[in-house]
């Protein structure tokens, strides 16, 4: 059980060796070259004039805004916000209980299910599952942004959550009650 997220794990770093930095941490540390080859992978022609146009406007933004500030406390609204925003993020990401399933994802047998396969299998799609997806977000980070990432992520959390909990829901109101048979049973032998 346990070395079975060792694979995906493995492929996960392996293919994080491919990844190539971001063009706007390429254009921060002023390697123009490789910053515009960036754009390109993932923009068309006129797309990348306009984001090279961004970057350019938001260096020099931040040049007069350093050479006009004495101090910059972090404190401040516009480092406060975000910083609180994030960790909200963080947090009802935690509170959903999708990593606890995920990390559980072996034990849980799936609704109706009750024989003794192995379930080693569906640790390994889920990891597979999880995979792909980050890759599909790091190839659309770029060109989508952060915010429709995670407006689409945490859409995709909520439905698929809401969908557990309803399979879940009506596969247990099939169940039958077996306790008074149960304690009957018990009361019987006793």
């Amino acid at each position: 059980m346990f070395l079975t997220v060792i694979y995906p794990g493995i492929l996960f770093f392996l293919s994080s060796l491919f990844l190539s930095e971001t063009p706007r941490w390429l254009f921060r540390r002023g390697r123009m070259t490789e910053a515009r080859a960036a754009l390109r992978r993932g923009l068309s022609e006129q797309e990348t004039a306009i984001a090279w146009q961004e970057m350019e406007d938001l260096a020099r933004a931040r040049s007069e805004a350093a050479a006009s500030r004495t101090g910059d406390s972090l404190w401040r609204r516009k480092y406060v916000v975000p910083f609180v925003l994030a960790c909200a993020v963080l947090a009802l990401t935690q509170t959903t209980g999708i990593n606890s399933i995920l990390s559980f994802l072996v034990i849980i047998s799936p609704p109706g299910r009750h024989d003794s396969a192995p379930r080693d299998s569906g640790r390994c799609g889920g990891e597979a599952a999880e995979l792909r997806d980050d890759a599909g977000g790091v190839a659309l980070v770029d060109r989508r942004g952060r915010r429709f990432l995670l407006r689409v992520g945490t859409g995709g959390v909520v439905i698929a959550l809401l969908a557990a909990g309803l399979i879940f829901h009506r596969i247990e109101g099939r169940t039958a009650d077996v306790r008074p048979v149960l304690e009957a049973a018990q009361a019987g032998i006793v």
